[in-house]
C-alpha cells in the first residue's frame, strides 16, 4: 500500500494549507469521495486530489484501504490497489476557483476511464 500525499508532501518540505473531502463525478459506478489538499512550497501553490482504487471501491482513508486490501487478499485472492494522485499547479494568474475547476474536469476524465487500467 503506497503512502499518501498527506504523508509525503510535508516530509518533502511542503506545507498543507487546507485539507478536506471533495466528490468526484464521472466514475460509471457513481460519484465518490476524494481527498483534497491545498499545498504550498516556497512561492509555489498546488491543489492535489487523491484516493485509492481497490477492486470496485474508491477509498479515501488509509486505514480503511489497508483493511480492505487484507480482505481482498483473503477472500478474493487479489492484492492489487492503486493510489491515484492528481496535482494541479497554480500559475500567477490562477485563482483557487480556476484551478479547482480544471482539476475537477480532469478528475472526472480519469474516473471515467480508470477501470480500463485498474480492474474492478
Amino acid at each position: 500500500m503506497p503512502h499518501t500525499p498527506a504523508v509525503c508532501m510535508p516530509s518533502a518540505g511542503r506545507k498543507i494549507e487546507d485539507r478536506e473531502k471533495v466528490v468526484i463525478n464521472g466514475w460509471p459506478k457513481g460519484p465518490f469521495p476524494a481527498n483534497r489538499l491545498l499545498v504550498t512550497e516556497s512561492d509555489q501553490k498546488m491543489l492535489t486530489y487523491y484516493w485509492v482504487k481497490q477492486g470496485n471501491k474508491m477509498l479515501t482513508d488509509d486505514f480503511e484501504a489497508r483493511l480492505d486490501l487484507i480482505r481482498h487478499a483473503l477472500f478474493e485472492q487479489r492484492t492489487d490497489a492503486a493510489m491515484i494522485r492528481l496535482v494541479a499547479y497554480f500559475s500567477p494568474e490562477d485563482t483557487e476557483e480556476t484551478v479547482e475547476k480544471r482539476l475537477n474536469a480532469f478528475s472526472a476524465l480519469v474516473a471515467n476511464n480508470i477501470s480500463a487500467f485498474i480492474p474492478d
